[in-house]
């Protein structure tokens, strides 16, 4: 039993010894690389965007920018209310520094960009303080949505209807105004610029007094319902148009 004992320890033994030395004939060397630490930032910043596009006087959201249209960008430290730091900011739009961007404001920093003609820009802003620290940094993802339409209902007392037209309207007297009203469209280019066509179950139609207004009355003997239909474009600006519709039913 002894004898067995003592020839299973041997084995074992060289099993563990051979790895120490065949790590000493390795034909290379290991060698430690120190990779430089990422500044840590002090503060926080925030970025407010500030969209240059339509919108009508009720709507009660904010307005978003759209693709080819001028957007304003604010980066607004956080710090105290008193405190009178002054910051440098740099900034990127899709991974590209922005010329002249960068400048030292008392607690602020804006620019106004052109919207990249696609569905959302990354927009990033890196804070130095005065002694060109890092205090903070960010990045984010502002959408750029495409001009849309909105029908609305208009009565001649009571002005446009603030609830929207969905994909069917049901006609209750014998006529209707409706309103159609641009979101999202180049201030500079909504709504006098645009060039509008209005169809009815695919054929066009003149409207009235402007091209965001269209009267309808009932027909004679016709029930059923339409499709009414908005084209907006632009003379020289193809992403500032914009397509809607829905089906006008005359009931029974």
């Amino acid at each position: 039993m002894e004898r067995f004992a003592r020839l299973l320890v041997f084995p074992i033994l060289l099993v563990l010894l051979t790895p120490l030395a065949s790590a000493q004939s390795l034909p290379f060397e290991f060698k430690y690389i120190e990779v430089p630490s990422r500044p840590v930032p002090k503060g926080v910043v925030d970025i407010i965007v500030e969209a240059n596009t339509y919108t009508p006087y009720f709507y009660v959201g904010r307005a978003e920018p759209s693709a080819g249209n001028s957007v304003r960008l604010v980066a607004l430290p956080v710090v105290n209310e008193n405190s009178d730091q002054k910051f440098d900011f740099d900034w990127q739009i899709d991974g590209k520094r922005v010329s002249g961007s960068t400048g030292r404001e008392a607690g602020y920093s804006s620019i106004v960009v052109t919207a990249p003609y696609a569905k959302n820009m990354l927009v990033s802003v890196r804070v130095d303080d005065e002694n060109g620290s890092l205090f903070a940094e960010k990045s984010e993802y502002v959408p750029l949505p495409s001009p849309q339409i909105v029908f609305y209902e208009e009565n001649p007392l009571r002005g446009v209807a603030q609830v929207a037209i969905n994909k069917n309207y049901i006609l209750v007297g014998d006529e209707v105004t409706l309103r159609a009203e641009p979101y999202f469209i180049g201030k500079n280019d909504a709504p006098p610029s645009l060039q509008a066509t209005w169809s009815i179950n695919g054929e066009a139609v003149k409207n009235g007094r402007d091209w965001q207004s269209l009267a309808l009355k009932r027909p004679e003997e016709i029930t059923g319902s339409y499709s009414v239909s908005l084209t907006l474009g632009h003379a020289t600006k193809l992403l500032q148009s914009a397509q809607a519709k829905f089906n006008l039913d005359f009931g029974l």
